[in-house]
């Protein structure tokens, strides 16, 4: 009996003995962690701290000290790779522990770096949204000058075609000097010219018009169609029963459609 109670007490004995030694083995990785951690060798602080949770891995000191640096080195490599956001969110999860070692100051510092990176972001994605934003402002602006352009030179070009409409019409002067027959053929030639333009000014108006304001414009030129009819019927009439009525009936459908050619174009193409 005595001879198992010695033999358990020199067990305790030994037990306690290499438990005290691989506390000191622990302490002095860690104590070389920390000379390491305050010569900034991150690495070698690393491989002393992995030492000393090799021989305790319970101890909360190398556990802290150890998560500290990887989060700090993490976060500094994001940096680098220009990743803010993941060296932010690495920066964030370091231990609040870490102001309590030197690595505080690279820690604080690294925070400022990526802050400034943030603010430098934003205001970088800032100027590309003013610059897309300015960018839209100047295409629609030049877009609308273009518009102003094209429309001003239709009106000119329209214009311009009237003006050649009147003065091309010298071709049918010799017939005036002939019979009555020939000069209401010449009026009725003159007449088709410029019904041609009306038509075709008429269509140009419907691709610069909208559709509302094209629909009051159609109900006008109705109006004006009886409107003209109508006055070439009352200025005929003043030659009832003689050679001048029809040739002025057709004389007069030709002056007011020229009139309206002008009007049209003046007055409402853009």
């Amino acid at each position: 009996m005595k001879k198992k109670v010695v033999i358990s007490i020199l067990f305790m004995v030994f037990s306690l003995g290499l438990l005290g030694c691989t506390n000191s083995l622990s302490k002095e990785a860690i104590n070389q962690g920390k000379q390491a951690l305050e010569n900034k060798e991150y690495d070698k602080a690393l491989a002393s701290l992995d030492i000393a949770l090799d021989k305790d891995s319970k101890n909360q000191e190398a556990s802290t000290m150890k998560s500290i640096i990887n989060d700090y080195l993490a976060s500094k490599e994001y940096l680098k790779q220009a990743k803010v956001e993941e060296a932010e969110k690495a920066l964030k999860g370091i231990n609040s522990q870490y102001s309590e070692y030197s690595i505080k100051d690279d820690i604080n510092n690294l925070k400022v770096q990526i802050d400034e990176e943030i603010k430098n972001k934003i205001i970088a994605e800032q100027k590309v949204v003013e610059d897309d934003k300015n960018k839209a402002v100047t295409e629609q602006k030049t877009t609308e000058k273009e518009k102003v352009d094209v429309h001003k030179n239709k009106r000119e070009l329209y214009i311009n075609k009237l003006n050649n409409i009147e003065s091309g019409s010298t071709d049918l002067e010799e017939k005036y000097l002939r019979t009555t027959a020939e000069m209401k053929e010449a009026e009725g030639k003159r007449y088709e010219r410029w019904d041609k333009a009306l038509n075709e000014i008429y269509t140009e108006l419907k691709l610069q018009m909208s559709p509302s304001d094209m629909k009051q414009l159609t109900e006008k030129q109705i109006k004006w169609i009886s409107y003209r009819d109508n006055e070439a019927k009352k200025y005929s009439l003043e030659f009832e029963g003689g050679t001048m009525e029809s040739l002025t009936y057709v004389s007069s459908l030709g002056q007011i459609t020229k009139d309206r050619c002008y009007e049209l174009v003046e007055n409402y193409m853009r």
